[in-house]
């Protein structure tokens, strides 16, 4: 299980930070990715917000920059 600290929840990365379109766009399509992935092993998460999305902290080159899914609480 991984630790990821409240500082790199994707709702304070998007404030802190300017990036480029390139960068964004790779953002977004990891999110999407996981939402597929989630939804072909069977899982709906129903409460996809920004909030729920964390970043790999950067210190982290391994996890840096990977977009993760947090709060599984309603998924079915």
């Amino acid at each position: 299980m991984l630790f990821l600290d409240n500082t790199a929840s994707f709702s304070n990365f998007c404030q802190g930070e300017y990036l480029s379109v390139e960068t964004w766009s790779r953002i977004g399509i990891q999110c999407l990715y996981s939402i597929k992935l989630l939804h072909d092993i069977g899982f709906v998460h129903r409460d996809i917000k920004p909030a729920n999305f964390v970043m790999g902290h950067e210190s982290d080159v391994e996890q840096a920059r990977c977009v993760h899914i947090l709060d599984f609480g309603l998924a079915r």
